[in-house]
């Protein structure tokens, strides 16, 4: 016969609902006693009914977190924001990917709602499925992180896109560099207007025109390090002296290219990309990049997620420039 709550109650002395608050981390009470009936119930061998506790809380103590792809490098440390705050909270997980498929996304959505979960984390929807009126009765908390269509209905954790990527160009023009290129995103669009728009900002602001025939969209029917590598063929017909990337995926591809026709980074070409990703501290030579601080990203969107605000939010966090070998100075002749 199994071990219930009122038999851990019985052999520690104390009430039933103190049982309760202690295994669940609720309430105050010494923690030599929340250790105690811990280790007391481990012992008896009392497992928690936990389909017992969402009928008694009206809770699930899940979240869904609906991402793009398992491939993107971005995903592991914004998970990994997510996943620790959730778990240091009693809540689990469950991730769905949408493919960048609209009809995936809002299936995947829709599936974590009828699971009855608690809330549902949503990285980088590339759908306009928000704009939706249906989404909107689903009556509980969601959060966008880095949405792509301004959605200000829903809660929203994200960055400076604008600002960061000026950040970085100021950095280029800063060493000398004034033939900058830009290699962009086509299926980002929010996003990869907002880091042109700082790359356009960058030169303006220094009384410098903008060279148009330096700005470059591939179609979107390759993958991001595929896009930079096919990049190289267009900028080399140009004289750009530096490129900044939307993000280091095409950077890396970008500079794998170029080692493979022995383009020397960066005394030929200094290149700069978006992201701060694992790979691209590992890379030779290592990345100069913005780092985007993915960890807190998805901390937040939990935060959000356990105290929902009574009106939508947007939560803006702040990038940082990590200088690396890819970029140098250059050097100017009188």
């Amino acid at each position: 016969m199994s071990v219930t709550l009122k038999d851990v109650a019985v052999k520690a002395g104390v009430s039933l609902s103190t049982v309760s608050r202690a295994l669940n981390g609720q309430g105050r009470m010494a923690e030599t006693t929340r250790s105690y009936i811990k280790n007391l119930a481990n012992e008896m061998g009392y497992f928690p009914n936990y389909l017992a506790q969402i009928l008694h809380e009206a809770q699930t103590k899940m979240i869904g977190v609906v991402i793009t792809s398992v491939s993107d490098p971005f995903v592991a440390e914004l998970v990994e924001g997510i996943e620790q705050f959730a778990d240091s909270a009693g809540y689990t997980i469950f991730l769905g990917t949408s493919k960048f498929d609209p009809n995936k996304e809002k299936e995947t959505i829709l599936k974590f709602y009828q699971r009855r979960v608690d809330g549902i984390i949503v990285h980088k929807t590339h759908t306009s499925n928000f704009v939706d009126t249906h989404f909107e009765s689903l009556d509980i908390p969601i959060v966008l992180i880095n949405d792509e269509f301004d959605l200000s209905k829903y809660n929203n954790v994200t960055i400076d896109s604008k600002s960061e990527a000026k950040k970085a160009v100021d950095y280029l023009l800063s060493i000398g560099h004034e033939r900058i290129a830009y290699v962009g995103s086509s299926i980002r669009f929010r996003s990869n207007w907002q880091r042109l728009q700082g790359y356009r900002e960058a030169f303006l602001q220094r009384g410098m025109a903008v060279n148009e025939a330096h700005i470059f969209y591939l179609l979107p029917i390759m993958s991001d390090y595929e896009t930079g590598r096919k990049a190289l063929n267009y900028l080399l017909d140009t004289n750009v002296t530096a490129v900044f990337c939307y993000d280091d995926m095409i950077a890396l591809g970008l500079m794998n290219a170029c080692r493979e026709r022995g383009i020397h980074i960066p005394d030929q070409l200094s290149v700069v990309g978006f992201d701060n990703i694992d790979q691209s501290s590992r890379f030779y030579p290592a990345l100069t990049t913005i780092h985007q601080p993915k960890f807190e990203l998805g901390k937040t969107a939990m935060q959000i997620i356990q105290n929902p605000p009574p009106q939508p939010v947007t939560e803006f966090l702040g990038c940082q420039l990590i200088v690396r070998e890819s970029t140098k100075p250059l050097k100017l002749v009188p």
